[in-house]
């Protein structure tokens, strides 16, 4: 089992953060895995999602799965996390972030994903 990694990361739009990011993927072999974003709150139009999407492309990690919270949540999206090795918790209202997962029981899930070697960036 790989050991828990969380990474605190408050801006992807730095050079730091992206190296950050790269370095994991290339010292976990994650190149070619796909990946699952969490919004910290609803996103109509995709816009951090997207722009992650594409920052994690160029490291050769498929960000494929999209969570919302608040606006169209669906269990069976969540249900697919523990078998990515990356999840990327968007930035933005910590607050709503941490409701959303209260209100589904998501705390224990999600703290089992990085006890089970999952990787926590956000």
């Amino acid at each position: 089992m790989t050991s828990p990694t969380l990474v605190l990361l408050s801006n992807l739009d730095t050079i730091h953060g992206e190296e950050v990011i790269r370095h994991l993927v290339d010292t976990r072999q994650l190149n070619g895995y796909n990946a699952a974003f969490i919004a910290s709150e609803p996103d109509n139009t995709r816009y951090f999602y997207t722009k992650t999407q594409a920052f994690y492309k160029t490291t050769g990690i498929n960000l494929d799965c999209y969570i919302d919270f608040e606006s169209g949540y669906n269990e069976s999206l969540f249900q697919e996390v523990p078998g990515k090795p990356i999840v990327h918790l968007s930035g933005g209202n910590t607050y709503r972030f941490l409701q959303g997962m209260q209100q589904r029981n998501l705390e224990t899930k999600l703290r089992q994903y990085v006890q089970n070697g999952g990787v926590l960036i956000g």
